[in-house]
């Protein structure tokens, strides 16, 4: 029950707020996040396990933006082990990479155990999760879910890097909800590869993308993979 509203966060080498692993019912609105050296707002709870306490904080009508000026695959808001949240008319503009990124640890990094740490792997509760290999046996433990994102815009991101989208949904749980966002002028840089406006990447489920503006973009409006759901967006 934090609050963090009507600041300005400039020259920052990391990452301007993070609310992190025990944080519920906090906010953060009204802010300016620009020129930082990583990101603008992080929700990270705790690994996948049976912990998950990282809940129902709001992201609300700030704007971020000129970010990542040293660590360059940072974004605008991430949310990863972090559920029932709600991220609403935020202005996010000139970034490096994605604007805004609901992920957690895929399905690989279960399977893989210790040959592989990469993508937060390390942060696994082993002795929680168990054996769990299959993807239906880890959903229960991925904490990304029923997250809403909506009236928020976004433009002018993926600006140096790319294998990546301006909306990215990966890794994470079930019941997130992408709606009435506006999303523009997605170009990317020079020779580098961007997958789309809007993306649900590897091992992502039941995600529902609806009622989003999306236009003017170099790359495809929506990128799917597996059962996920977009529905009456108007693309141009």
């Amino acid at each position: 029950q934090c609050a963090v509203e009507d600041c300005r966060f400039t020259g920052t080498g990391g990452t301007a707020v993070r609310l992190d692993l025990h944080c519920r019912h906090c906010r953060v609105v009204g802010n300016e996040i620009t020129n930082a050296g990583q990101g603008g707002v992080m929700l990270i709870g705790y690994g996948p396990g049976t912990k998950d306490v990282n809940q129902y904080n709001s992201v609300i009508n700030n704007h971020i933006h000129d970010c990542g000026l040293i660590l360059e695959h940072s974004h605008g808001i991430v949310m990863c082990q972090s559920g029932y949240n709600r991220i609403a008319h935020n202005y996010i503009h000139h970034m490096p990479r994605k604007a805004i990124c609901l992920t957690g640890v895929r399905v690989q990094y279960f399977q893989k155990r210790d040959q592989d740490t990469r993508e937060c792997g390390r942060t696994i509760r082993w002795h929680e999760v168990g054996g769990a290999s299959e993807w239906s046996e880890i959903l229960p433990f991925l904490h990304t879910r029923k997250n809403l994102v909506e009236y928020n815009e976004v433009e002018r991101c993926l600006q140096k890097l790319g294998d990546g989208s301006a909306v990215n949904v990966s890794g994470a749980g079930l019941g997130n909800v992408l709606r009435r966002n506006y999303i523009h002028d997605i170009y990317g840089a020079d020779g580098e590869w961007i997958c789309a406006c809007v993306r649900t990447d590897d091992w992502q489920r039941e995600t529902l993308i609806t009622e989003n503006v999306i236009a003017h973009s170099s790359t495809a409006a929506l990128e799917h993979k597996c059962e996920n759901a977009f529905i009456n967006n108007i693309i141009y």
